[in-house]
């Protein structure tokens, strides 16, 4: 007995030091640098609606919102943020608040979002955090670091402290920006504080940075909404030792805890990697989608059901689909036939040809390439109902802002009634695969538009943001009967 008593005693310990050396982790299968990503948890705290920073600090998560919210940090012991503390932070204004750094033991809310690039009164916050006797906190402001560009006005979602020095990573909106990295030297309380420029950064045309973090042994990691980029904190410019594809909806908040990696998006979910560093990711997504578009030489003229072409169709598995929902497809001749049965939530909204409206219905993606942003190759269609002759079809543009124009060539049968739209329609194939040679392989997603509320139909990607981003569509193959 003395014996098992003292065995006890020794493994004890040892699973209690285990458990703690193994943090949950958002990735699986992991092999040759590609990981299936999920959300590790949610943030539970209803007041913490819009994370756009996140920091790890006195063995506390702290996180503030995005624009919209008062001067405020939210202190938890875990990552769901339940319970929470939200704490005022005294003396301060929150214009838009976009990132929370360590200096020197204390927090720095950064004041910096400037999304049109007009303001000159960009703010730092040193933030103290003291405990009560009764186990919760306050906070004090330590100083007020008014801070200034060298140059112009520059947006900004990304500070950080490298060598105990506060640097800023702009975010550029633009195909043919550049992100630029900015320093401050010596910092005065409540005095102007003058940037001085520090580099540029050599990234993906398109890249906005929305985070940024540097860890003890002098590693920086930076967020954008498609990539993680990681710098040596000596050797901050140029292109990035590697960077990691992600695909995880609104990414705007990023942190370490050590070698974890957490970072969160603005539909409230948390993400974490474990080893983060040593692993180095390559690509970190959802399991990938691959689909085929069947092909034969018959043609057809749409009755609104599809029915003639069913038997050579291919069904297109959507999320989210309710009982007697389907979406299938044809490649018959030089036409694209596509015909499905959607149910929709509440009023059906038309669409219009005219300015951007784009009503209810459903969004077919057609891309090349494999690139993190549109390249401008890319076709949108969208199905639905013009409200004055019934189902039609408009090509999208998303861009310098988003706009329809009606879709030549279409054949279109069905109708939209009775919270159901039933629809068949045919397109060229040119239109939509591009003129002369088809290819074998192309990029597609679908996507629902005020049909399924929050919960739409999709192929890739789980929301309207995934249009812009080809690498998280699916990979349809043609296949000949």
């Amino acid at each position: 007995m003395r014996r098992l008593a003292a065995l006890l005693v020794l493994l004890l310990p040892v699973r209690a030091v285990r458990a703690q050396e193994a943090p949950r982790d958002s990735v699986s299968s992991f092999a040759e640098g590609r990981g299936v990503l999920a959300p590790l948890t949610r943030l539970a705290h209803q007041r913490l609606e819009e994370c756009s920073g996140l920091l790890h600090l006195g063995g506390a998560w702290w996180a503030h919102n995005d624009s919209g919210d008062g001067p405020f940090l939210f202190r938890s012991d875990n990552l769901e943020f339940s319970p929470a503390e939200r704490l005022a932070v005294p003396g301060a204004k929150a214009v838009d608040w976009e990132d929370i750094a360590a200096l020197d033991g204390d927090l720095l809310a950064c004041d910096v979002g400037d999304n049109e690039r007009k303001r000159d009164d960009i703010t730092l916050y040193r933030v103290r955090c003291k405990a009560n006797p009764d186990q919760t906190h306050k906070l004090e402001l330590a100083a007020t670091y008014p801070v200034r560009y060298p140059d112009q006005a520059h947006d900004c979602e990304a500070v950080t402290v490298i060598g105990g020095k506060v640097h800023l990573v702009t975010k550029d909106r633009t195909q043919s920006g550049v992100t630029r990295v900015f320093r401050l030297g010596e910092l005065k309380d409540g005095q102007a504080n003058t940037l001085e420029a520090a580099g540029t950064l050599d990234l993906p045309a398109g890249t906005m940075i929305t985070g940024a973090d540097c860890s003890a042994e002098g590693k920086v990691v930076l967020l954008s909404y498609t990539r993680l980029f990681v710098y040596a904190a000596d050797k901050f410019s140029g292109a990035p030792e590697f960077s990691c594809r992600i695909d995880a909806q609104q990414c705007e908040a990023v942190a370490l805890q050590g070698n974890r990696l957490v970072f969160a998006n603005e539909q409230r979910e948390v993400f974490a990697v474990n080893d983060f560093f040593a692993r180095k990711p390559s690509a970190l997504m959802p399991a990938p989608v691959a689909v085929t578009l069947p092909i034969e030489e018959a043609s057809y003229e749409p009755d609104g059901t599809g029915a003639a072409w069913k038997g050579g169709a291919a069904v297109l598995a959507l999320r989210n689909l309710a009982e007697g929902e389907y979406l299938r497809w044809m490649l018959a001749g030089p036409r694209l036939m596509v015909a499905g049965r959607l149910c929709y939530e509440g009023g059906f909204v038309s669409s219009s040809e005219k300015g951007a409206r784009l009503g209810s219905g459903l969004l077919l993606m057609f891309g090349r390439e494999d690139a993190d942003n549109l390249t401008g190759s890319e076709v949108h269609v969208l199905l639905g109902d013009n409200g004055i002759t019934g189902l039609d079809a408009w090509t999208l543009s998303l861009a310098p802002k988003l706009a329809l124009k009606p879709l030549g060539g279409l054949k279109a049968a069905g109708k939209v009634e009775g919270g159901v739209m039933q629809f068949e329609v045919s397109l060229p194939a040119d239109t939509v695969l591009g003129a002369g040679k088809l290819p074998e392989t192309f990029r597609f997603n679908v996507w629902g538009r005020n049909l399924h509320g929050e919960l739409e139909v999709s192929l890739a990607g789980s929301s309207f943001v995934t249009a812009t981003r080809p690498y998280t569509w699916a990979t349809a193959t043609l296949k000949t009967k």
